[in-house]
């Protein structure tokens, strides 16, 4: 009996030791990741001044939801404070603790379109992907909006990696969104003319949708694999304009079911104009009946 307990107690030992080990090295792996710098030049854009540009860059930062993130005065917020890390969302005004006195038109560029801040660090939670497809001319009016707003005084933590956070970013729970982005990719300089039609929904479409929707509005699992995944648009795609514009500025669709705010941000895009709400339903059209073998309306 002796024995075989010894023997049972040694078994046991070693996989002790096994799985310490194996954790120190994921806590490595997870804390390399955590570490990692991007190589991201960042693009130079144009800086207009102009108060036509700055208001456009307000409703382009109003509907992309970044205030969700950012707070409602983009002064930043705690967003996740639990056992595996914190992140927060910083203050992007030029008061104290903000980042926004720290950053020119290259580095807002960097981390709006790349996910990658100043230093060179993959940026968390900051949904890049959902941006690099913006125009030089639409970065610019953002950037140009972001650099006029009054400064808020809120100093934050910085956004921190904990040990559980860094096993489990080992194991590829989770990383820096800029691993999300094609930092290779095109951009359009300038933006297609805003109005109801199919190539500005197709031009905002591929901004709005496709990173929570897939490439085809097909469905896909969310972007940094922990959310909920972005259904197929084949059945929106079927409702009629005012269905649409009704789903997209109240969160209800016509079944009467309500859109989860949180994967689906309808707050902001209820934002949208009625002729860009109806240029993204002409693009749903499009695509949907692209990928399903029928002609477009």
């Amino acid at each position: 009996m002796k024995r075989i307990l010894k023997w049972v107690a040694g078994v046991l030992g070693a996989l002790v030791g096994i799985i310490v080990l194996a954790a120190a090295v994921l806590y490595f792996l997870g804390g390399t990741k955590f570490r990692a710098h991007t190589d991201v030049a960042g693009h130079a854009v144009p800086a207009p001044t102009d108060s036509a540009a700055r208001a456009w860059g307000a409703h382009l930062v109003e509907t992309h939801g970044c205030a969700g993130c950012h707070a409602a005065n983009l002064e930043g917020l705690v967003m996740i404070d639990a056992p595996p890390f914190l992140v927060v969302a910083p203050n992007l005004t030029d008061g104290a603790g903000g980042v926004g006195a720290q950053l020119d038109a290259v580095g807002w560029e960097r981390a709006i379109r790349h996910g990658v801040g100043g230093d060179g660090r993959g940026l968390f939670i900051m949904p890049a992907e959902f941006y690099t497809g913006l125009s030089d001319e639409d970065m610019s009016a953002m950037i140009a909006y972001l650099e006029s707003i009054a400064p808020v005084d809120n100093e934050l933590p910085a956004t921190e990696m904990r040990p559980l956070g860094r096993i489990l970013a080992g194991i590829g729970a989770f990383g820096p969104t800029s691993g999300l982005v094609d930092h290779a990719a095109q951009h359009r300089p300038r933006t297609p003319a805003v109005a109801a039609t199919r190539e500005y929904g197709r031009y905002r479409g591929e901004i709005l949708c496709t990173a929570c929707h897939g490439p085809n509005l097909e469905g896909a699992p969310s972007p940094d694999g922990q959310g909920m995944p972005g259904p197929a648009l084949a059945a929106a795609a079927q409702w009629t304009l005012d269905e649409f514009r009704t789903a997209m500025r109240t969160g209800v669709t016509p079944t009467g079911r309500e859109l989860n705010a949180e994967a689906m941000p309808w707050q902001a895009f209820g934002r949208l104009t009625d002729d860009e709400i109806e240029a993204i339903h002409l693009y749903l059209e499009d695509e949907t009946a692209t990928h399903n073998g029928t002609s477009s309306q």
